[in-house]
């Protein structure tokens, strides 16, 4: 088991990835308009019978968003299970929806920014981070007035890294959603090719980033 699954699974005992303004040609929600921060959140529909490869794409998202990386298959499997040992809905959506109002969700997604991975790669300002995280999902710079918002929210303890990745993610417009549908379809080729042991060593833990 590598260090970032040991961490998540050291986590996961314990406690049980929008693009804002408008970028350089593409279309995004600022969230605090747009209901995803600051507004009770809609209920998520659950799905007590989901299978766990039904989180996968989820997982799949939450890995781009927060590592801009591929999820290697043991992250991918172990983290499909923690969500549905908590009956979590299987749309990334309706995931990031969950996280404010169920605690267990909530920390298995807030695993991502508690990893030594994520220290290795955020050691910057939360500035730095949000720069990183729209470099990771959309090829480009944030906007000055997005940018404000989230570090701004960051700043201020409203939501953790890991939460900022993932509405970052969800609350993407435009030619944003197209890059994002793009890299996800990639990334879930480049993981489901990984279907020997001698691969999946290779690519796991901080290796694979």
């Amino acid at each position: 088991m590598n260090n970032f699954t040991k961490t998540a699974l050291a986590c996961a005992i314990t406690v049980m990835l929008a693009a804002c303004g408008e970028g350089t040609g593409t279309q995004s929600r600022n969230p605090a308009f747009a209901g995803t921060v600051g507004t009770a959140p809609a209920q998520p529909t659950q799905s007590a019978t989901a299978a766990l490869a039904d989180y996968y794409p989820a997982v799949q998202s939450i890995y781009l968003a927060y590592f801009g990386r591929p999820a290697d298959p043991a992250g991918l499997g172990f983290f499909a299970g923690q969500l549905q040992n908590q009956n979590s809905p299987t749309a990334i959506a309706e995931i990031n929806s969950a996280t404010s109002t169920n605690a267990s969700i909530k920390a298995i997604v807030d695993v991502f920014s508690t990893s030594q991975e994520s220290q290795d790669l955020y050691g910057g300002d939360n500035g730095a981070f949000i720069d990183a995280v729209y470099q990771s999902l959309f090829s480009r710079a944030p906007d000055t007035d997005g940018k404000n918002f989230w570090v701004n929210a960051l700043n201020a303890g409203a939501m953790t890294r890991a939460s900022a990745a993932l509405q970052i993610m969800v609350s993407a417009l435009g030619t944003d959603t197209d890059i994002i549908s793009k890299k996800a379809q990639v990334a879930t080729r480049f993981t489901n090719a990984l279907d020997l042991g001698v691969e999946q060593r290779a690519y796991s833990g901080l290796a694979a980033n």
